[in-house]
């Protein structure tokens, strides 16, 4: 759809960044010893730098990038990470900090593999479980505010109407407006769930406030036809400038809000927000997460007996075991590897 992607980008209904593609090997000795690489690859470095947290160079992993670029000149950004573990040793539970994990601002995936010594033999479990990401709250404000609208529209924006181009433009700033009532209260209950909820509720109508101020029919303008190459670029240009300042705008309002919100003290007001922009980045994560691929490689010591891996194929030291999905197969829900081989005595 012409223009679609800088309309979405104005009022931030979905992070534009390209999708990373995510293979990891875990390779597991008989020992216990744990050799573990990693290789992402996308056509934004950027992708690969921010949003959720990937390998870096330290106490841990060993990282290399590189670019490839194809016939036709398109580079494809690549993060390259290697890093062994020795027997019985942890393994980290995502690639971010411990706090980060903890809170939610990255991908949490707590990974183990234990031996068990049996009469027959000994067993290699490994388990690895993804964390649901929570989406459907805010999947709903999409359905509510979002999908009535945009069923109605030609797929070319061109053949907009005014009337539609101005409900398109209410319909994503009630959108996001109502998306950051969610963190807010996401926040409050984090922060200050002894205070009295008609503090909070006044931040609600104070955000919801903003929707009265703001200039549709100037935004709604954006969306004409072009008359050209040049003026298109200038008006895409613009719809972006416009996204980034309507984020700010409920950003600040939510702030001052905050500051005005009963009998609330600077600290308070500040823990709030703080957990506030806490949310957001956890949403932001999940969202850029949802067309990442995934593919989990482990080859395990001696012969697989069991798993609920999608495939299962001969490897150097033992079978491996292949597990393929995409991000958005996350989100309200986790995933888990299990794989069990058998070692011969």
């Amino acid at each position: 759809m012409r223009r679609l992607a800088p309309l979405v980008l104005m009022f931030a209904m979905l992070v534009l960044a390209a999708c990373v593609e995510r293979k990891e090997h875990l390779a597991i000795s008989p020992d216990g010893s744990v050799l573990w690489q990693v290789r992402m690859a996308s056509d934004s470095m950027d992708d690969l730098l921010k949003g959720d947290a990937v390998p870096t160079p330290g106490g841990l992993w060993i990282v290399h990038q590189e670019e490839q670029r194809d016939d036709e000149g398109t580079v494809t950004h690549i993060l390259n990470a290697e890093t062994a573990f020795a027997a019985r040793r942890k393994l980290p539970d995502g690639f971010g900090t411990a706090l980060e994990i903890e809170q939610g601002l990255c991908l949490a995936f707590p990974t183990s593999i234990t031996f068990e010594k049996r009469k027959d033999g000994t067993y290699c479990h490994f388990a690895r479980r993804y964390s649901p990401r929570a989406w459907q709250e805010i999947d709903a404000l999409r359905l509510q505010h979002i999908e009535p609208i945009a069923g109605s529209l030609d797929t070319d924006i061109a053949a907009w109407t005014p009337e539609q181009r101005l409900g398109v433009t209410q319909a994503f700033a009630r959108f996001e407006v109502e998306k950051e009532i969610v963190f807010a209260r996401a926040a409050w209950l984090e922060t200050l769930p002894r205070e009295p909820q008609d503090h909070y509720l006044a931040i609600v109508d104070d955000l919801r406030g903003l929707l009265l101020t703001l200039d549709y029919a100037r935004l709604s303008n954006l969306l004409a036809p072009a008359a050209n190459e040049m003026e298109q670029e200038a008006l895409d240009q613009a719809i972006k400038l416009e996204g980034e300042q309507l984020h700010q705008s409920i950003i600040a309002r939510l702030g001052e809000a905050a500051q005005k919100a009963g009998a609330l003290e600077g600290s308070q007001a500040t823990a709030f927000l703080a957990a506030c922009d806490k949310q957001r980045r956890i949403y932001e994560v999940t969202e850029d997460l949802g067309d990442d691929g995934f593919e989990i490689e482990v080859e395990m010591p001696g012969v697989v007996i069991l798993s609920n891996a999608g495939e299962v194929n001969g490897g150097v030291s033992g079978n491996t075991v292949t597990w393929k999905f995409k991000g958005e197969s996350l989100r309200d829900r986790p995933i888990e590897l299990l794989a069990t081989s058998k070692i011969a005595r």
